[in-house]
């Protein structure tokens, strides 16, 4: 969870800053000593200073994960005076590399594979070499804190981190015992007796000394530092995370050592970012929360704070950060959310009161990260983003002229339409998620049957939410029920009958669901059986889109479940990949459905762009892509995957017209186990695909003996013979052939 973390207004070597050079060495020492930041939300404003939005980088090239960025980071990585950009992706995860070349421009992306989804990311140098590495937290595959470390040729190589294999969120990067080396402070958030806030001293070679962290207990999403009380050492804040949560700070003693914890505010957190939000020359902290919204500690400079009357008390947000977006001198707010909200922001006018901006940013979307740094070199601070599905983007910021399209050369560059992040969708019309249950909202027409104890004697009544949503139940009268759980329903009625009887026991479960349905329509009820095939179905609490077709009877056999529409109430269109769904597990495409959502599920057309898969795979065949891109993984993929005997480094890519192919080697093996990307190519319609189980040594005779294949496929009404020979390809038969 990467912020703005005060890194630019605190000196991270731990010396008292003179108000008088504040800012100035602000810049210096928190760009050079700490470089990245990590989650912040973007923005949406149109005032004097702040120009319109451009995306840039909404799907870098050579990624699959289809821009699901939760981490962004701005430092200059190979010290050409310049600003990079870094970004971090999910399932599968990698780092993304831009390096400047020009003041707000950026050369074409290089992506760094991590097996595992990236979380937070930011930069420091480890081994004192002068350059600096990126550190991310990673989650799934591989879990802890890895380095991505650098060579002066822009290469990088992936390393093992500090000894930490533990879920970990967020991360900062600093001087904390002052030494003159980086240390690395993590959030921990693995289980509440194994998890707390860690710290590890570094010793300037690119090793790890000890762990000194103030504290192993309780989750933890982020991490703050900074010299809270003023006193030349670094001091440390936690966003905890949980049913008994807070919001706590420990202040530094000297050497590693720490006060005992102190309580700010209790709650649970998502993020933390600390900076001098007033301009009074004390840290002050702003902290996103779960359905909260955020809170903001005004810093008295001695580790106590002022609690501010914040601008949003609800809502849920991942990250939020301080930037002045109007020139009039003082810092206003932008903040991220996770509930698909956009970018929210907020105007402060330097006193006391908030005027909401609507239409600045993005108004719907998932912003994890954002980061504030001069890109374009004109004085004024610019904003960069990383939103889960729609990539990394920037606003540049400044007092005249426009801004120039596609400032990140990568490309094709082109927005997917990715379904939300299913794990963050925790209430909706259907259902709502307390202490980690799922649980079903009640509704007009539903059927509730309440039992009424009498010592260990139950009586049993049914009763019917009428269409107003009211019940009436013994001395009870029109109880207004809808929305409400049967746990939170059993709350409120036994209030309101502890006023007839002195100690009520009752229990509450819904037996019919009858208020809450999705349609399903197209190509579904294929696997047979009663009761399949389009039609309506009841809601019964969280329900995903594949669960609901698997109750409709399942896809048919010509069902396109990489292109299934989902529409929302409000008319909204989601498409969702249901094929990625099922065969890589990937949530964020098995959508959780809500009230009055319709599912349908297209048949495959011919028409549809389709490539064409044989030799040494599962299921050889014809597969269409109706995605803007398709590659050669997905293509192998969707052919069930190569068999033990391919050999992988010798795929082929057959393409163009019958009487002058072209042939493109692919070293797959690469790509599969090594995370090349650059093998990863981009497949047009009509390409052939080869998995061989020897070497082909001889092309010529490759594209001879290919021929016939290649003619069935373009004119099929061909002989029997050419068939015959073009079928021993598919099986993956090559007794003829190299």
């Amino acid at each position: 969870m990467e912020n703005m973390k005060y890194r630019q207004t605190t000196g991270e070597t731990g010396l008292r800053i003179p108000r008088g050079m504040f800012w100035l060495l602000a810049c210096v020492i928190g760009f050079l000593i700490i470089g990245c930041y990590g989650p912040a939300p973007p923005k949406k404003i149109e005032p004097p200073g702040m120009k319109t939005p451009t995306q840039v980088a909404a799907i870098p090239q050579g990624l699959t994960t289809g821009g699901r960025f939760k981490a962004v980071c701005v430092a200059d990585l190979d010290n050409d005076g310049l600003l990079d950009v870094a970004g971090g992706t999910a399932g599968p995860g990698s780092v993304a590399i831009w390096y400047g070349k020009a003041p707000g421009k950026f050369d074409t992306m290089i992506s760094v594979p991590v097996r595992g989804d990236v979380l937070d990311i930011t930069a420091g140098d480890a081994d004192s070499n002068g350059l600096l590495d990126l550190f991310v937290s990673v989650q799934q595959e591989n879990f802890g804190i890895f380095q991505i470390a650098q060579r002066p040729d822009r290469k990088w190589t992936v390393r093992e981190g500090p000894p930490a294999t533990q879920f970990y969120r967020g991360i900062e990067v600093a001087d904390i015992n002052n030494d003159g080396f980086m240390d690395i402070a993590a959030a921990n958030r693995t289980s509440e007796n194994r998890s707390g806030l860690q710290v590890w001293l570094g010793d300037g070679k690119g090793g790890w000394i000890t762990q000194i962290g103030p504290t192993q207990q309780g989750l933890y999403m982020d991490v703050g530092i900074a010299d809270f009380n003023e006193d030349g050492v670094l001091d440390i804040v936690g966003a905890g995370w949980g049913v008994d949560a807070n919001l706590n700070m420990w202040l530094g003693t000297g050497g590693g050592g720490w006060s005992s914890v102190l309580k700010l505010a209790a709650g649970s957190y998502y993020g933390i970012t600390v900076d001098d939000f007033n301009n009074d020359g004390h840290a002050d902290i702003l902290a996103t929360t779960y359905r909260a919204g955020f809170n903001i500690f005004f810093g008295r400079g001695n580790g106590r704070f002022r609690f501010f009357s914040i601008p949003e008390d609800t809502g849920s947000y991942h990250t939020v950060l301080a930037m002045d977006m109007d020139g009039d001198g003082f810092k206003d707010i932008v903040a991220g959310s996770l509930e698909n909200r956009g970018l929210r922001t907020w105007l402060f006018d330097g006193i006391d009161k908030f005027a909401t901006i609507p239409e600045l940013f993005p108004e719907t979307g998932f912003y994890y990260a954002m980061v504030n740094d001069d890109l374009d070199g004109d004085g004024v601070a610019d904003l960069t983003t990383a939103a889960f599905g729609d990539g990394v983007k920037i606003w540049l910021s400044g007092r005249s002229g426009a801004l120039s399209q596609g400032n990140f050369n990568v490309g094709r560059l082109t927005v997917q339409q990715t379904p939300t992040d299913t794990d963050i969708i925790r209430e909706n019309a259907v259902f709502t998620t307390a202490a980690g249950i799922d649980e079903y909202k009640i509704g007009p027409g539903d059927i509730l049957e309440i039992t009424f104890w009498k010592g260990t004697t139950g009586t049993r009544e049914e009763l019917a939410v009428r269409p107003d949503g009211r019940i009436s139940f013994g001395y009870v009268e029109d109880l207004y029920v809808q929305g409400l759980t049967a746990r939170q329903l059993d709350g409120v009625l036994s209030e309101r009958l502890q006023e007839f009887i002195k100690v009520p026991r009752i229990d509450i479960r819904v037996t019919e669901f009858a208020s809450k349905y999705v349609t399903i329509l197209g190509a579904v009820g294929g696997w047979g059986g009663t009761g399949g095939g389009p039609g309506k179905y009841e809601l019964t609490g969280k329900r995903r889109v594949v669960e609901m077709l698997a109750e409709a009877g399942g896809p048919m056999q010509d069902a396109n479940l990489r292109d299934v529409r989902i529409t929302r109430k409000n008319r909204q269109v989601v498409r969702a990949n249901l094929y990625k769904a099922l065969t890589q597990g990937d949530l964020t495409q098995d959508l959780v459905l809500d009230d009055g959502d319709t599912i349908y599920v297209p048949l495959v057309t011919r028409a549809s762009n389709r490539v064409y898969v044989f030799g040494e795979v599962d299921k050889p065949g014809v597969y269409p892509f109706v995605e803007d891109e398709m590659r050669i993984a997905d293509a192998i993929a969707m052919a069930g995957g190569d068999t033990v005997f391919a050999k992988r480094e010798h795929v082929k890519v057959v393409r163009g017209d019958i009487d002058n192919p072209q042939v493109i080697s692919v070293d797959f093996k690469a790509l599969a186990e090594g995370g090349d990307q650059t093998q990863n190519l981009a497949l047009v319609n009509g390409d052939l695909i080869y998995v061989p189980r020897s070497f082909i040594g001889d092309i010529n005779r490759f594209i001879k003996q290919v021929t016939p294949l290649f003619r069935l496929i373009i004119f099929p009404a061909q002989t029997v013979n050419e068939y015959g020979r073009a079928s021993d390809y598919l099986r993956g038969d090559q007794t003829n052939f190299p």
